[in-house]
């Protein structure tokens, strides 16, 4: 029974020891293996430097994707807001310059109300818009043929031919129309002769004519259909030299006849 103590104090003892010389070990193996795990460190710290520096750069690449998102969102609102704004503006100015139209319509309308018939172009052929336009207006309404057509104040043409409740209009800039003008001087009469175009020829025009750029144009009144004073356009050119006994001028029509919609019939 003594020796069973004995031998189980030994198996004590032993242990201690093993325990004693394990924790010495780890004591003396530490440091190396701190320098080597520290060395490691050192080697991978790079790679984990890259890593890292990818991982923000894709995180703020997805960041800014997401804000770019944002602004062309933003932008798709601020376009439709200007698109909406542009089509705005054009229509109010659609409806002002019909306002004014109408306006000078109605101030000719109320100055000689009872000498004026107004009417509405009902057609005109896309080949000669220079030449005729049909109006709405007949004998129905008191149209008769060789009556004056005026684009508010300025000369149109006249009536060639009438029809119960519409009539063919024939224009001064119709290829080969001649109309006798002056200057608004009174100092120059010619003759204009249209061209199928928006700019009409002034024929018999003397080199020694006193005439410029830019001078209005009225009908001289030496004619059987236009009364004298109606105005009829600018001088927009002027060619001739001494040699020359007359003058080419050119006319500029003082209205775009594709904006023609409404005219004057003077009675």
């Amino acid at each position: 029974m003594f020796s069973r103590k004995i031998g189980s104090s030994k198996n004590r003892l032993k242990l201690l020891y093993y325990i004693i010389a394990a924790f010495m070990l780890i004591l003396v193996l530490r440091t190396p293996i701190d320098s080597v795990l520290g060395f490691a460190n050192r080697m991978v710290l790079p790679v984990k430097a890259k890593i890292y520096q990818g991982s923000s750069q894709i995180k703020g690449t997805f960041q800014n994707m997401r804000h770019f998102s944002d602004i062309l969102e933003e932008n798709k609102k601020l376009k439709f807001e200007l698109s909406k704004s542009i089509q705005l503006t054009s229509r109010l100015k659609d409806i002002e310059a019909e306002n004014n139209r109408l306006r000078s319509l109605l101030d000719i309308k109320k100055t000689r109300a009872p000498e004026f018939i107004a009417a509405n172009i009902s057609f005109r052929d896309g080949f000669s818009v220079y030449s005729e336009m049909y109006i709405d207006k007949g004998y129905d309404q008191g149209i008769k043929k060789d009556m004056v057509v005026l684009n508010e104040d300025k000369l149109l043409g006249r009536v060639k031919e009438v029809y119960q409740d519409n009539s063919l209009v024939e224009l001064i800039s119709k290829t080969d129309i001649y109309t006798s003008v002056l200057d608004q001087d009174n100092k120059s009469l010619s003759i204009l002769k249209g061209t199928n175009s928006k700019l009409l020829e002034m024929e018999y025009i003397t080199v020694d004519s006193d005439v410029h750029s830019g001078e209005k144009v009225y009908t001289s009144g030496l004619s059987d259909i236009y009364p004298k004073g109606i105005y009829v356009g600018n001088i927009k050119e002027i060619v001739g030299n001494d040699k020359q006994l007359f003058k080419k001028v050119l006319l500029e029509l003082p209205y775009n006849i594709f904006d023609v919609n409404e005219v004057i019939i003077l009675k």
